[in-house]
């Protein structure tokens, strides 16, 4: 067999999709919140296996140091920069962290809809509201939505996705302006994937003085779970001061072609 970096990067979402579908196999349908617990603890093990070894990846809490009452809610999985600071509290495979150690929230869904769609860019905001309530940058913490399966809207127009998140994330404004005082006050998920194909970024840009955030969509052709984790793993590099990911490196030469529409403006 001849080394192929394309089947390498698609065998990370055969990986999750194989192994996500035995509880069901041996279930059917019962006991569905055992399955998500399975689909994230899945995912959990594939992010910690590609990080540093001085970040904990677990589920959790983002709380306040000026105010305990301000907390995120639950998120499937926190990554957290350990190499100077424990958590507040780590134990049950359960984290409560301060803002200034959060590196990373992940929300986990089996399916892709509206309705979760929503419930990942509502879950993801509470976080961004912990830390701007710490005088932090809310974007310092990144941000992504990851889902498993597509629902039957999604697959048949995948496009439509634009204004589902268009509509969920204009329902949380940024707390103040993101990136520089001109941009807009909008702060969503960074990414949002389904585990083989579908990839939306969030993306703020200055173009002619003229301030904009937009979503850009991409048909990931199976390499979705391989892009979600690059994405992560360049946000923790610039946190630790890298610059760059060599697994960023490694990943991008291979095609990933622009969903029809490729962009679509929250803000124009």
């Amino acid at each position: 067999m001849k080394p192929t970096k394309l089947g390498y990067f698609q065998s990370l979402a055969e990986e999750l999709r194989s192994q996500s579908s035995r509880v069901r196999q041996l279930i059917g349908d019962a006991h569905w919140g055992h399955d998500g617990r399975h689909k994230e603890v899945l995912l959990q093990a594939l992010v910690r296996r590609h990080c540093p070894t001085t970040v904990l990846v677990s589920s959790g809490f983002v709380i306040s140091q000026n105010n305990p009452e301000i907390l995120s809610s639950e998120q499937d999985l926190l990554v957290v920069d350990t190499s100077n600071e424990a958590p507040l509290f780590h134990q049950g495979g359960l984290a409560i962290v301060f803002p200034h150690t959060a590196m990373a929230a992940i929300s986990v869904k089996s399916t892709m809809t509206d309705t979760t769609i929503k419930s990942v860019v509502d879950g993801l905001a509470t976080v961004r509201s912990v830390a701007s309530d710490c005088n932090r940058e809310a974007e310092d913490i990144w941000c992504g939505g990851f889902f498993y399966t597509l629902g039957d809207a999604c697959c048949s127009a995948p496009s439509g996705v634009y204004s589902r998140l268009k509509e969920h994330i204009l329902a949380h404004p940024a707390p103040k302006s993101t990136v520089d005082p001109g941009l807009p006050h909008v702060l969503g998920p960074d990414v949002i994937v389904d585990a083989e194909n579908l990839c939306f970024l969030l993306d703020y840009e200055r173009s002619n003085s003229a301030d904009s955030a937009k979503i850009r969509g991409y048909d990931c052709q199976g390499l979705a779970t391989a892009v979600f984790l690059s994405c992560l793993l360049e946000h923790l590099a610039l946190r630790f001061g890298r610059g760059f990911s060599v697994f960023s490196d490694f990943l991008v030469d291979l095609p990933v072609p622009r969903l029809d529409p490729g962009v679509f403006s929250i803000v124009p």
